[in-house]
């Protein structure tokens, strides 16, 4: 038995304690009595909630299991019922909460029950010494540290930590002694080394790998294993297997393929722990037929990779990943696997009149998203009227949008908030990428900008506020360090007095849409009825929008968002139009019923 097998031992256990110090931190409340003596309150009667701050309920409701649109929803949905429960008390009132307010108090009640019954059991089953187990932890990865560097000349000594991972894992007498045997001779390697009795770091061995036979294959197709960074080393001797080693220097030999050590390092190792030879040579040969050197695809190692090598293993509990950090970053990694949508995604967007060279040179993050987001983001891309070649300026610009997972939601927002959103949005695509939601912000001010002042300086305000990514042209350059008219995230819609209608197969809809991410446009549903009574709204000035007496309403919107519902079985009708034309709309109240009665009375 060699180190390997405890190195082993050890990154198993490393995991296994990580997991329960996640879990201990997840499942640790220390307000969890407060929550209870609310939950008591609720149970009598769930009015008792305006006895807590709105800043409380916001983070109970941040900390349940539900999905983070819910939770947005819901946060909304309780600042205006607590708002109303707080006018009730301090103008003795008694406006009274609607069916779905009251609904949205008992779902509340509902996630705030499960959430202590789970932490509560988690209490009961898990009797836990955070700090002990945290400190064994760090001495497991002290020694597993040693034991995977194969540059490694200091001795392991702590018997204590063998001791506690020994009686972790209930080891018999002799595997003990077998482990404690390959130790001495792992010190023995050290001390010869230090000693001069030998000159080379035989010592660096992991499992199978041995450090001598990898240096004699790089040697062999012209590599030389030891200018490689350390840490790569260490990563090639410990995930490596030599037979994909060979395989793949051997590739790149036959295309005639030199990667400089020292200036490719992560690239060489990238391939060789991840790469097969099939994926290289289909990527390189797919490359040179672009007209395009190799060496600029060095910093993006993924699009050599096929997809089943995403996360390669060379054992069940060993598992490595390559990032492309030249184009993400560390803490948002790019997972390996792209060959497949990079040679899709090159092709598709040379359709469009976009070489891979340009690609390279102005974004080349679009090459590896997702293919079919690419493809529905193209496509939406000119039915909104955005096109490549109007202004080759904005190249860049427009392929950073096409890799937004909200495209059509976002746009949608700009054209309806503001009568200037769209006409920015045209020479600022870029900001697409860098806004996450349509539920952002920056929307509800655009908005309430317009209510209140309706004038292109007060546009010019909100779209530079704080947003140094919006890269405004001209003279709009001001930066402002408050919320426009105080607005924030979490008054947002109160501020706005943004209405949000109920439909009576809302869940049934949204479910669809959950499940139908990329939404085209059929041309049957432009023969629908609806859409057909609702032309005479549309507006001369702006294709994109139906003009309801000054509600702006896109255009696409509706009918991507009807389109689909239509195609999964929902019936055409009042209900599911109204929920389609007022799909993520910021609009108030008074607004909305005008808009229900021009659309009731349209279709007639």
């Amino acid at each position: 038995m060699n180190c390997g097998y405890l190195v082993q031992l050890l990154r198993k256990n490393i995991t296994n304690n990580k997991k329960l110090i996640h879990d201990y931190h997840l499942y640790r409340d220390d307000y969890l009595d407060e929550k209870q003596e609310l939950e008591k309150l609720l149970f009598i009667t769930t009015l008792n909630i305006s006895t807590m701050s709105f800043e409380k309920i916001k983070n109970i409701v941040l900390g349940f299991s539900i999905s983070d649109e819910e939770k947005q929803d819901m946060i909304e949905e309780l600042n205006v019922i607590m708002t109303i429960l707080k006018l009730n008390s301090i103008n003795g009132t008694n406006i009274l909460l609607d069916d779905v307010q009251n609904e949205v108090l008992d779902r509340f009640l509902n996630y705030l029950h499960e959430y202590i019954l789970v932490r509560k059991d988690y209490n009961t089953n898990n009797d836990i010494d955070i700090e002990e187990l945290t400190n064994v932890n760090e001495k497991y990865k002290s020694l597993s540290t040693k034991l995977n560097n194969p540059k490694n000349t200091k001795f392991i000594t702590d018997l204590d930590t063998l001791n506690t991972l020994f009686n972790d894992n209930k080891l018999e007498e002799n595997v003990k002694r077998d482990l404690l045997v390959s130790l001495i001779k792992y010190n023995k390697n050290i001390f010869n080394y230090k000693i001069g009795f030998t000159n080379n770091m035989e010592i660096a061995r992991y499992g199978n790998i041995d450090i001598g036979e990898v240096k004699g294959i790089f040697k062999k197709y012209g590599y030389d294993f030891d200018r490689l960074d350390t840490g790569f080393q260490n990563k090639i001797l410990e995930f490596g297997v030599i037979g994909k080693i060979k395989e793949v220097l051997c590739v790149l030999y036959q295309l005639n393929i030199k990667i400089d050590e020292k200036e490719n390092g992560y690239f060489l190792m990238s391939l060789v722990l991840t790469g097969d030879k099939e994926s290289i040579a289909r990527t390189m040969k797919f490359i040179l037929s672009k007209n395009v050197l190799v060496e600029k695809l060095f910093k993006i190692p993924s699009v050599f990779i096929s997809e089943d090598n995403t996360e390669f293993n060379r054992e069940k509990t060993n598992r490595f990943k390559i990032v492309d950090y030249s184009i993400f970053s560390e803490d948002k990694p790019y997972i390996v696997g792209t060959a497949e949508r990079f040679r899709n995604n090159t092709l598709l967007l040379e359709r469009y009149g976009l070489s891979l060279k340009s690609i390279l040179d102005k974004y080349p993050q679009v090459l590896i998203v997702d293919s079919e987001r690419l493809y529905n983001n193209l496509e939406m891309f000119l039915e909104y009227g955005f096109s490549f070649t109007k202004n080759k300026r904005l190249i860049d610009s427009s392929l950073s949008a096409l890799t937004s997972i909200r495209f059509c939601d976002i746009v949608d927002q700009f054209i309806e908030v503001h009568p200037y959103g769209i006409k920015y949005l045209r020479d600022n695509l870029s900001c697409i990428k860098t806004i996450s939601s349509a539920f952002d912000v920056i929307f509800y001010s655009m908005y309430y900008s317009n209510v209140l002042e309706g004038e292109d300086r007060a546009f010019r305000r909100i779209i530079s506020n704080n947003r140094e990514y919006l890269c405004l042209h001209g003279d709009i350059n001001n930066r402002f360090g408050e919320a426009y008219m105080g607005i924030t995230d979490t008054n947002k819609v109160s501020v706005t007095n943004t209405f949000i209608p109920k439909f009576k197969d809302q869940d049934k809809y949204r479910n669809i849409l959950e499940k139908n991410k990329y939404r085209v446009i059929d041309v049957d549903i432009f023969d629908n009825r609806y859409i057909q009574k609702i032309n005479t709204f549309s507006d001369d000035q702006e294709p994109l929008i139906y003009n309801f007496d000054g509600i702006r309403i896109s255009k696409i919107k509706v009918l991507r968002i009807f389109n689909v519902l239509i195609k999964n079985g929902i019936m055409s009708n009042l209900d599911s139009f109204m929920f389609s034309v007022s799909y993520n709309t910021i609009i108030s109240e008074d607004n909305y019923n005008k808009l229900y009665d021009l659309i009731k009375d349209a279709i007639k």
